[in-house]
């Protein structure tokens, strides 16, 4: 009786531990999920920059995988197709149903959004950790701003830039470097014409693309001020202004001088970029996107493509190192997310040096921090931007049309368009300000709707 007893208390000491060991292992942590919503899906996209994306999120979940996960969720499937992305945006938002995370492609349909109260400020999150928030250009969240406070962190940027054909001025003797001014600019212009090089190609047929000339202009002539007050709709301001006049005279006189091909104003802007890209034209001003053309099969300018700073104009208000800049693609975090803090460490992520150097060298895009990157793998061109803004330090605003609001731009846009058939600026601005007199004194609660539809 004594061992039958003793046995079953060793039985019961030994089962002891099991049962304590279960009854003391806390619970498994339910992982936690956020969703990010994208306009294109990979399998029918040969988007660079969404590749990156998602090769980076896949390491991201990988490295996280015992805490929580990004889900990837395409909304639209094809690359060329941006208005139903919005339109099933616009349907979650109006039935509270947004996901954590939302690409914004936009800066003006982004300060809609943050206006109406859809999106969570991560002003705070930027200010509490400086090394984060110092690690973007300066001017890198002028498109993502709104009301004093910051809805989305960029991933990279679109810059206006002024590319040259560094073969070509080698070829005139014109040196990059000594072209400050606008006297340095139109001088240069003249030393390739005679050497029987055509200057500058612009695809005139879009106005668009004549803005991203003129816009610098505009601004170096009359300092930013001229533009932020029609941006911000300020009582008596108007177009037809010094700064909005000489600029678009001097626009017109690269045509007369034979600096811009006389077809300029019936030019695509396809037509204007292959020109470029074909060696036929010594410069070209667009965008940072269309770096990835310059790298085309075909093209003649492979690694032969800097870009320069545009030139100041004597005795203008404007700087230098003023830099015209849109948010390439951007991420913001839905108010409603129960989620933020783990947002937010996702976008520290996609910003860190890492990820923002295989933007450059795999996904072809301008990252938005100063993240150093391998100059053998990124487009050349980047490199030449990196290194002008390290060099001069970049303010920025966004693209002057753009940010006007779709009926103001386009009729700014047309404007340009009309000097360059040789309609007289000063007509043609006083004309775009009788057009816009009416909007302009429209009620502010009016202005703020209209100037964000874009």
């Amino acid at each position: 009786m004594k061992v039958k007893r003793f046995l079953a208390f060793v039985a019961a000491l030994i089962l002891l531990p099991v049962f304590t060991a279960c009854e003391e292992q806390p619970p498994e942590k339910e992982k936690i999920m956020l969703t990010f919503v994208y306009a294109h899906d990979s399998a029918s996209s040969s988007d660079l920059l969404l590749e990156t994306l998602l090769k980076a999120t896949d390491q991201f979940n990988q490295d996280n995988s015992q805490t929580f996960r990004i889900e990837m969720e395409a909304i639209t499937t094809h690359f060329d197709e941006i208005a139903p992305y919005f339109d099933e945006l616009n349907k979650l938002a109006a039935s509270n149903q947004l996901p954590d995370l939302i690409w914004m492609p936009d800066g003006a349909v982004m300060k809609e959004y943050a206006g109406a109260g859809h999106l969570a400020d991560l002003t705070s999150y930027l200010e509490e950790d400086d090394a984060w928030r110092e690690s973007f250009w300066d001017g890198t969240f002028v498109s993502t701003a709104h009301d004093g406070g910051i809805f989305a962190v960029p991933l990279c940027l679109r810059l206006d830039c002024l590319f040259y054909n560094t073969e070509l001025f080698t070829e005139a003797d014109v040196k990059a470097e000594e072209i400050q001014t606008w006297d340095d600019f139109l001088a240069a212009c003249q030393t390739l014409k005679d050497a029987g090089i055509q200057p500058l190609a612009m695809g005139g047929e879009e106005p668009e693309n004549i803005s991203y000339f003129t816009n610098y202009l505009v601004q170096r002539l009359g300092g930013v001020e001229p533009m932020q007050q029609i941006i911000d709709r300020e009582d008596g301001v108007r177009f037809d202004q010094d700064c909005f006049i000489r600029a678009g005279q001097m626009t017109y006189e690269l045509l007369q001088n034979g600096y811009l091909p006389s077809d300029t104003a019936s030019t695509t802007n396809d037509e204007a970029g292959a020109a470029f890209r074909n060696g036929e034209a010594a410069m070209f001003c667009s965008g940072s996107w269309a770096v990835g053309g310059f790298h085309r099969d075909d093209s003649q300018i492979i690694d032969k493509v800097g870009v320069l700073p545009f030139p100041v104009v004597e005795g203008g208000k404007g700087q230098a190192n003023h830099w015209f800049v849109e948010m390439n693609a951007s991420v913001a975090v839905s108010a409603q997310s129960k989620h933020t803090e783990q947002a937010v460490q996702w976008l520290k992520y996609l910003t860190a040096d890492s990820v923002q150097a295989m933007m450059a060298e795999e996904g072809y895009q301008f990252p938005a921090t100063k993240a150093v990157f391998q100059a053998d793998l990124a487009p050349k061109e980047y490199t030449f931007i990196r290194e002008t803004l390290k060099r001069d330090g970049m303010t920025a605003s966004g693209f002057f049309d753009h940010v006007l609001g779709e009926a103001m731009g386009k009729a700014y846009q047309e404007t340009l368009w009309e000097i360059l058939i040789g309609t007289d600026s000063a007509e043609a601005f006083q004309n775009l300000q009788a057009q816009v007199q009416e909007y302009l004194t429209l009620e502010p609660a009016e202005k703020n709707t209209d100037q964000t539809k874009e």
